[in-house]
């Protein structure tokens, strides 16, 4: 039984290295991206600064944008588009025809929009989350999954009041409730 401890033990140090990591490691074993982008943002942001919010829908004209996390706080905005293959696509077929950094950079507008939020506190994010090696020059926007919290918490001039951080953040649950995707741009 102590070799069979020790064999396994010896096995998942070998994948961890083998694979780049903890973070890798959890995709590789089969956690989705996005659940595992989730659980690290709640479990590293401070609550009383950091408003997370997963699988956000927001429709504009007649297509549908899923925004995978958006981070609300004083410092911005925050859209994360979270890609976890190493081709890269994501995991919905919504956004074959754009780059990563132009669909991000659409998910930002119509946040924005959504909002109400001046464009230039809303920070469009391309998080690669995937098993693989990135297989381009990450953009300026661009983070690995190990160094997302940190790039996050570089932001650190409040650009929004405490107010307008509640009203988008009520605007957010509303539309998590419903579970319908919002017109960007249109009051309901």
């Amino acid at each position: 039984m102590v070799l069979l401890l020790i064999a396994v033990s010896l096995f998942l140090i070998w994948l961890i290295a083998a694979t780049g990591g903890v973070s890798q490691l959890a995709v590789a074993m089969g956690c989705r991206g996005p659940r595992t982008v989730d659980r690290l943002l709640r479990r590293k942001l401070d609550r009383d600064l950091y408003w997370v919010f997963r699988d956000v829908k927001l429709l504009i004209g007649s297509e549908t944008l899923l925004i995978d996390h958006v981070v609300v706080s004083r410092f911005g905005v925050f859209v994360i588009e979270t890609m976890t293959h190493s081709a890269g696509r994501s995991r919905d077929g919504l956004r074959r025809e754009l780059s990563p950094l132009s669909y991000s950079g659409k998910q930002a507008e119509a946040l924005s929009a959504f909002l109400g939020c001046d464009l230039r506190h809303v920070h469009p994010v391309v998080l690669h989350a995937g098993g693989g090696p990135v297989e381009a020059a990450m953009p300026p926007n661009g983070v690995h999954l190990d160094f997302m919290v940190p790039y996050l918490r570089e932001y650190r001039d409040p650009v929004m009041r405490q107010d307008e951080v509640l009203r988008f953040t009520d605007r957010l649950l509303d539309q998590k409730d419903t579970e319908q995707p919002f017109a960007a741009g249109k009051e309901r």
